[in-house]
């Protein structure tokens, strides 16, 4: 049975500073002393007491990560009662999380008192609730598009619907490869649930499927382009197929990583 790791990265604040206190260790034991009270207590509030804070340095001059590490599946329970859903749970910790980093880089410049032409690079990356929060906000373009896409009654029509299609299967790439990086069961099956019920929502069959099927209106377009109707049912069925793929690989993963009873 695979021994899973119940913590994730919620949230890392990155800068590289060009300022020379790597090996001065009385200096870089402040530094990271006063880092560990500001972003721990900032970390608790906004995220929860059972983070973790982990604190790196590295040469180079001076390259800093503060990251919090914690639980996400308590998280995102915490959340979703909070604020009523998954989605704004979601979206609600990664502004969070994203404020943090933020804090935290500014903090990181101000107690080392880096100049601003020191300052060579910072970053809010994002951490496991930035990255979920991508993938929702992607599936709701694509909704949009989707359900209020008209017949597509030419081949540029055609192609641009097509297109749809394929950013839907290159979002189901970019899914996977970020499942593939967690390492913790519960959290896996929490998170499938919660896009999910967000690809639920995305039509099962195109919107006008129904429109293709009257006598008048497929003699029509018969007419004016014999192998357009073909076409047509070509690209209505690609869609069909691939939004009950990914939705059926989210729906194994919930089933494979959820907790069993018992």
């Amino acid at each position: 049975m695979t021994n899973y790791i119940n913590e994730e990265i919620i949230c890392e604040a990155y800068t590289k500073l060009d300022i020379h206190i790597f090996h001065d260790k009385q200096k870089l034991a402040d530094l990271e002393k006063y880092l560990l009270a500001f972003f721990g207590e900032r970390a608790r509030f906004y995220l929860g007491d059972q983070v973790k804070i982990k604190i790196e340095f590295e040469e180079g001059s001076l390259i800093t990560k503060l990251k919090v590490i914690g639980g996400a599946v308590t998280i995102i329970a915490t959340a979703v009662t909070a604020y009523g859903s998954f989605r704004e749970g979601v979206a609600q910790i990664s502004q969070d999380a994203a404020f943090l980093a933020q804090s935290a880089n500014f903090e990181v410049i101000f107690r080392t008192k880096a100049a601003y032409c020191d300052r060579l690079d910072s970053e809010r990356r994002k951490g496991i609730f930035g990255r979920v929060d991508v993938l929702i906000r992607q599936l709701d373009v694509a909704n949009e598009k989707i359900a209020n896409s008209k017949l597509p009654n030419n081949k540029n029509l055609l192609r641009i619907f097509n297109s749809e299609t394929d950013t839907l299967i290159a979002w189901d790439v970019a899914s996977n490869k970020f499942f593939s990086k967690l390492t913790d069961g519960p959290t896996i099956a929490c998170i499938s649930a919660g896009l999910l019920e967000e690809l639920d929502k995305l039509p099962v069959k195109v919107p006008w499927s129904d429109d293709l099927q009257g006598n008048s209106l497929r003699a029509s377009l018969t007419n004016a382009d014999p192998d357009l109707v073909g076409s047509i049912e070509g690209v209505a069925a690609r869609y069909a197929a691939a939004i009950r793929t990914i939705k059926k690989s989210m729906r194994q993963r919930v089933d494979l990583y959820a907790p069993k009873n018992g």
